[in-house]
């Protein structure tokens, strides 16, 4: 994320955020491929690029929320995303492990395949507004 945010200002002009959220979204797979065939290089590869992409997405974000917010509630809604962005992954990633070892591996795989699905209506419902 570090990474990413150090090269936001480069990429900024050259990178939309749906092309950030959809190279995300291609690394959380990835991800899902590693585990899949329990390569782990491709795990650590899936993980750099959904790094390297949340932290080039997270100030994107954060400014397009605040040219929407009035200045005397940014603090609780700079919290707010912060929380959502930073935490909400983890646990979500936590959850996806809890599943596959309380169930099996293949409602892991279907509830990530969800979270990837819905993930890319968002981009496409966003593309069309």
């Amino acid at each position: 994320m570090i990474l990413g945010n150090i090269c936001t200002a480069f990429l900024t002009k050259k990178l939309s955020i749906r092309t950030a959220i959809l190279v995300s979204n291609m690394a959380n797979l990835t991800i899902s491929f590693g585990i899949l065939f329990s390569d782990y290089s491709l795990i650590l590869f899936g993980a750099f690029g959904s790094a390297f992409f949340m932290g080039i997405i997270n100030p994107k974000l954060q400014e397009l929320f605040f040219k929407q917010v009035p200045e005397d509630k940014m603090g609780a809604i700079e919290s707010g995303l912060g929380f959502l962005i930073t935490c909400i992954g983890s646990l979500l990633s936590m959850f996806m492990v809890f599943i596959a070892t309380q169930h099996t591996e293949l409602s892991a795989y279907l509830s990530m395949g969800i979270l990837v699905f819905s993930s890319f209506l968002l981009v496409r419902i966003k593309s069309d507004v």
